[in-house]
């Protein structure tokens, strides 16, 4: 599992840099470190399936179950019929987009790249939502603020 590599990545480094003591309870090299699932928010649990729908739609009904007449669900691993409506309606916006569509063919979701950094030994890691290997390119897939998702929608 990604979390659990002894790789530093963005987010460790953000940590370390915020506080060190928090980093250090929560990274892989503690050896008394124990793994703690990240608090999942209904944010979190949207934006997850909203990446697998997008980008490994094959994953979808293996992580995720909707619940059909529900707007939304706060349950893990459920998404409300209406949230995959929205979801399903983002997606086929990206896809009648040709400029944008385009960036998710030819490559592999979810890549991991382990490195150890030349200048430290700091053995690094990152992952991808999208990579381009053929283009030498990366996607990365963020929320819009629901307000400017709202106004973009409206223009498609």
């Amino acid at each position: 599992m990604y979390q659990r590599d002894k790789a530093v990545s963005t987010t460790g480094i953000k940590r370390l840099l915020s506080c060190p003591l928090d980093y250090w309870a929560l990274s892989a090299l503690n050896p008394n470190h124990e793994f703690i699932a990240s608090k999942s928010t209904s944010s979190l649990r949207k934006g997850s399936a909203f990446h697998c729908l997008l980008l490994e739609p094959h994953e979808f009904t293996k992580r995720f179950t909707v619940k059909d007449g529900v707007k939304q669900s706060s349950a893990p691993g459920f998404v409300g019929g209406g949230e995959y409506n929205e979801m399903m309606a983002a997606i086929d916006a990206i896809r009648a987009m040709p400029n944008v569509s385009q960036l998710f063919t030819d490559g592999e979701a979810e890549v991991t790249m382990v490195w150890e950094d030349k200048e430290t030994g700091v053995l690094c890691r990152c992952r991808h939502d999208y990579f381009r290997r053929k283009h030498g390119m990366t996607v990365t897939i963020r929320p819009l603020p629901t307000s400017a998702s709202a106004r973009l929608t409206g223009r498609l």
